[in-house]
């Protein structure tokens, strides 16, 4: 299922969805930006029908994938304090 992440840290994230899976479902998120990605195992903590799920991440597939995840989020946090700055 390809879905849009709406807001995301080290320990979990929300995305938004149509038809997310019910809370307590195990996932395996495959995160892609450009060139890098993670891919990193949860659980949905929060189901909303038409509007997405929270989860948890329980596990790095791999350390790798932690050090991605982790430099995804430092780019992106990057990414939003740059809009900011240019939307002043």
């Amino acid at each position: 299922m390809h879905a849009t992440v709406a807001d995301i840290c080290l320990g979990g994230c929300f995305i938004s969805t149509v038809s997310p899976p019910p809370a307590g479902t195990t996932v395996l998120l495959c995160f892609e930006n450009g060139a890098e990605g993670a891919t990193i195992a949860g659980r949905t903590i929060t189901c909303m029908p038409g509007n997405g799920m929270g989860i948890e991440f329980t596990a790095s597939v791999d350390a790798a994938s932690a050090e991605q995840l982790k430099a995804l989020i430092e780019r992106l946090d990057g990414d939003a304090a740059q809009a900011a700055r240019m939307a002043i």
